[in-house]
């Protein structure tokens, strides 16, 4: 089921382009290569009692942040995965995983299958308990 966009949602209800959102707990079970140094994670949220598409894009420097504080036993696997992968490319996990995200609205994109939506960009990664 293909759910309405978490960005283009709040750019509606309030386009302030410089107010931070905390997503905690964030789950998700994947992250998208987009190119060399540009990733990508989408997950479903519950907000307003409606379920949306989440995105959040993060560079290489957030990567290593991800990186850090995900469980070790997905960390050793994608790490090599990363690696070796060849974008664009998603990469699921074993488990969903749990972690904080501060993240700002991002630009308006358009997919390959014509579908435009705002992703957020990633500020920091945090590990949540």
């Amino acid at each position: 089921m293909n759910y309405p966009d978490f960005g283009t949602y709040i750019l509606i209800k309030n386009p302030q382009k410089d107010a931070k959102f905390v997503f905690m707990p964030f789950k998700t079970d994947n992250i998208s290569i987009m190119k060399k140094g540009s990733y990508s994670t989408t997950t479903n949220i519950h907000f307003d009692n409606q379920c949306f598409a989440l995105t959040i894009d993060f560079n290489e420097t957030l990567l290593k942040q991800l990186l850090r504080i995900i469980p070790q036993n997905i960390f050793l696997n994608l790490k090599e995965t990363i690696e070796k992968a060849e974008p664009p490319a998603i990469i699921e996990f074993p488990t969903m995983i749990s972690i904080g995200v501060t993240a700002k609205l991002g630009k308006r994109v358009t997919a390959e299958d014509g579908v435009e939506f705002v992703p957020l960009n990633a500020v920091e990664f945090y590990s949540v308990k």
